[in-house]
């Protein structure tokens, strides 16, 4: 249906993506990429964070891999990682 609705024909489309972002949009289709903004890693996790792990009481949602290894390079740095 995607492919459909956005024919060539019809203009570009503006991919807004960060810096790390590598993916490549579908084929054939006229799409304007622009690098919009830039993630830089903490260098720690909060101590807030750190706490909630050690209590068990805490539930994360990541919404990218790169986030996901980052977070857990943390915790494990800081011996939360179970």
């Amino acid at each position: 249906r995607m492919d459909r609705e956005l024919l060539p024909a019809s203009g570009a489309l503006l991919y807004a993506r960060g810096h790390d972002v590598t993916e490549a949009p579908p084929p054939g289709l006229n799409v304007q990429d622009v690098e919009v903004y830039v993630m830089r890693a903490a260098p720690s996790l909060p101590a807030a964070i750190g706490e909630a792990l050690q209590q068990g009481d805490a539930l994360f949602t990541f919404f990218s891999t790169r986030t996901a290894a980052i977070f857990t390079r943390h915790a494990e740095q800081a011996s939360l990682a179970s």
